[in-house]
């Protein structure tokens, strides 16, 4: 038997020290600290909790890693604690330099579970996605993953990836996740041949296609995704990327520009809209007379992101999807 606080005790110690000292050898990764095969284990020193993204463990305690690590029964693993002294483990703060991101993604001969997939399920027009699969925007892997290559000045930089594989028992029935060592950027296209007038930001690839699908007319922009609300600092580089590489005007009280939100009409994408409508109230004390960002999330009648949009309104848009992405003006710059 042990005490509560003994329990207590056990839980206060440095989990980055004590994960040291289970041979699991810790690496400062940005902010945060990581561990184990393909740095599974994230540590989190303010909360003194792990995770574990390749076991599904979230905000674990000390006791829990040591029982996971040593297979110690929950007594013996707070007994394990108590004999072991944090003040001889020693930690290395310095955080290790990220690598380049190099493509590894090896091809596959077609793209045909690819089209399935987001044809058949997601409702994309299939001439959309056979103009993306020859212009390299969408690339399926030999594993059969779905790759959307993130294009920066011509060089891939990024990667969005989503498996093809329905997995019934688990918390995303497709797998989702980003590229290796992807810089902080994101999917894009630039439509037209004209300089970007506008900006359309996205949480994800199938998003932001979806948009393009049902809103053919729109040229002279670029379509961005951030890859998820957590990122709304990438608002501000695909802002700086259409400034430097297509001439997007930096003069604020220009009304012709303007940015908008397409992410989730749910919480998040709630949140994420605010951050942009508070951006807007400064825009307009200091002209008085025109906004920055446009709230475009989709209209919750119809789902909370573009691609139930695009699912809900399936049928009535065939016909005028198959004609429009055989236009010229929907040319990928």
């Amino acid at each position: 038997m042990v005490t509560d606080e003994q329990i207590k005790e056990a839980n206060a110690k440095d989990i980055l020290k004590i994960a040291e000292s289970l041979g699991l050898p810790i690496t400062k990764v940005g902010s945060g600290y990581r561990s184990g095969k393909n740095l599974a284990y994230h540590f989190n020193a303010q909360s003194n909790t792990y995770s574990n993204y390749r076991t599904g463990v979230k905000g674990a305690d000390v006791i829990a890693l040591v029982q996971n690590e040593t297979g110690l029964d929950f007594a013996k693993a707070v007994e394990h604690l108590q004999a072991t002294d944090v003040n001889l483990v020693e930690i290395n703060h310095n955080p290790q330099p990220k690598e380049p991101f190099r493509w590894y993604f090896k091809p596959s001969p077609n793209a045909d579970r690819a089209t399935e997939l987001l044809v058949n399920q997601r409702k994309l027009p299939e001439k959309l996605v056979k103009l993306l699969v020859e212009k390299r925007y969408i690339i399926q892997d030999k594993y059969q993953q779905i790759v959307f290559p993130w294009y920066k000045n011509g060089q891939v930089v990024g990667a969005d990836v989503k498996g093809t594989v329905y997995r019934p028992d688990e918390e995303h029935p497709y797998f989702k996740g980003i590229a290796k060592n992807s810089e902080n950027f994101g999917y894009n296209i630039k439509i037209g041949s004209g300089k970007v007038k506008d900006i359309y930001v996205f949480e994800a690839p199938v998003d932001l296609l979806s948009y393009w699908a049902l809103h053919p007319e729109i040229k002279d922009c670029l379509l961005f995704s951030v890859s998820g609300t957590s990122n709304a600092n990438r608002v501000e580089l695909a802002m700086n990327y259409a400034q430097a590489t297509y001439g997007m005007s930096q003069e604020p009280k220009e009304l012709e520009r303007s940015i908008h939100i397409c992410v989730d009409n749910d919480e998040q994408g709630t949140l994420f809209w605010k951050k942009f409508d508070k951006q807007n109230e400064l825009v307009l004390e200091w002209n008085g007379d025109s906004v920055l960002f446009e709230d475009d999330r989709p209209d919750s009648a119809y789902g909370k992101d573009w691609n139930d949009v695009l699912t809900y309104h399936a049928k009535a848009y065939e016909q005028a999807l198959t004609e429009a992405t055989t236009k010229e003006e929907m040319v990928m710059g």
